[in-house]
């Protein structure tokens, strides 16, 4: 609000509880940590209640570190991946794989080794050393639609899931081999859960419309 043509300004938004939030991820190690991907608003860390902006676009998937606040990933519409080592100060973009993604690119870490990231986009992609280099592991298996959704078992992280379209992926080798299926076909799988006690035990959540 401004009393004098523009001159000066008041901000009178403060508390306004109106931010659509995509995606967020919790830390293990301070309960006081979230980091959040929102729409329009980009990506925010919520820390000790004090709500920072870190960086901007739309914020979609984000991943925080088992043990270290400052290291934390966050990411843009299309396969925008960032990664930062100073709580948001800086980051490095670490999608170097020429590939685009889907609107909502999904991101995950291993739960044996932080170190250990998934991404997918047109392909999975694995990275052991926190997105520095990236292997293929399906190379052209979903024929150039986008991924949508990625999970790791917790009991036994060899066990990797993912979809695109109406089709789930697996594979119980850490992605040396993949094999496919579709619970309901034509319907868009839009999430993936695992037992935490059985990797082979999964439920999918499914939409009958199609969309990134």
């Amino acid at each position: 609000m401004s009393d004098d043509y523009g001159n000066t300004w008041t901000d009178i938004s403060a508390g306004l509880e109106i931010t659509q939030f995509y995606a967020f991820s919790n830390s293990q190690n301070n309960s006081q940590l979230i980091v959040a991907g929102s729409q329009d608003n980009g990506s925010n860390k919520l820390l000790n209640g004090v709500w920072t902006h870190v960086f901007g676009a739309d914020g979609f998937e984000a991943l925080t570190h088992p043990v270290n606040d400052d290291i934390f990933y966050c990411s843009y519409q299309s396969g925008g991946i960032l990664r930062t080592y100073n709580g948001g100060v800086n980051f490095d973009n670490i999608n170097t794989t020429g590939q685009d993604g889907a609107w909502l690119t999904p991101i995950a870490m291993s739960p044996a080794n932080p170190s250990t990231i998934w991404m997918g986009l047109k392909d999975m992609w694995l990275s052991y050393d926190e997105g520095y280099n990236w292997e293929n592991t399906t190379n052209g298996l979903t024929q150039g639609q986008n991924i949508d959704e990625i999970a790791i078992a917790k009991s036994n992280p060899s066990y990797i899931y993912f979809s695109s379209k109406d089709e789930l992926f697996y594979s119980t080798d850490n992605g040396s081999t993949w094999t496919s299926t579709k619970p309901v076909p034509g319907y868009y799988i839009t999430g993936i859960a695992i037992s935490d006690e059985n990797a082979s035990k999964v439920w999918v959540s499914a939409s009958s419309g199609y969309g990134d």
